[in-house]
């Protein structure tokens, strides 16, 4: 009788002792839902400064880029929604090989934009109610630049020889999004990283949208 009752009394602990291991699994596992919500959004964040570092830097060379050749240089933006691993995140410089020729040559290869961090251009996109882009015009690719197929729409940002740009003002915007199917999708218009570029090609950051509007 006595030993019955203590076989009762272990499988009873033993069942307790299995429910609390079953609470503290779903504890973690909520727990870690929770940190894995929270840290994505520096994970944004850093990708997005990294990519504003980047394109700063891009801007900065095609000045130089034009300076030092003594010829009109641009920084192309790849548009192609026919290459939507490439739209709106991959970048590459141009020069002019003879003012007036309107004939171009690489500077170097595409290169690309930290991955889910989007160039945002001047018509925006759907839904997107977050700053825009400025400045800079269409253009079209004349010859296959790496993965860049000949024909590309792109979107330029130019210099000319003095280092001035070709227009009044340039703001380059960059946000969180991709262009899956050719579609570009935008997300977050609160958390966005900027550059403006003013006549004489000087870059500053923009820190807030209202620089831009």
């Amino acid at each position: 009788m006595h030993s019955s009752r203590t076989l009762c009394v272990r499988t009873s602990a033993a069942a307790f002792t299995l429910l609390e291991l079953l609470v503290i699994i779903v504890i973690i596992t909520i727990s870690l839902s929770i940190l894995g919500l929270a840290m994505a959004e520096p994970d944004v964040g850093r990708r997005l400064d990294r990519g504003a570092q980047y394109l700063s830097g891009k801007v900065r060379e095609t000045r130089s880029v034009a300076a030092m050749r003594l010829s009109n240089a641009r920084l192309l933006v790849n548009a192609n929604p026919a290459q939507p691993e490439l739209m709106w995140q991959s970048f590459v410089i141009v020069v002019e090989t003879e003012i007036g020729s309107d004939a171009w040559e690489p500077v170097g290869t595409p290169d690309r934009l930290p991955a889910g961090i989007c160039w945002v251009p001047p018509s925006g996109a759907s839904g997107w109610s977050g700053p825009l882009s400025f400045g800079g015009k269409p253009v079209q690719l004349t010859q296959r630049i790496g993965a860049w197929q000949e024909g590309t729409p792109c979107w330029a940002y130019e210099f000319t020889p003095s280092a001035r740009i070709a227009s009044r003002r340039y703001d380059l915007v960059l946000a969180e999004g991709s262009t899956l199917g050719g579609a570009g999708v935008l997300r977050n218009p609160q958390n966005f990283r900027g550059m403006h570029v003013n006549a004489y090609g000087h870059v500053s950051e923009i820190a807030d949208m209202a620089q831009i509007r």
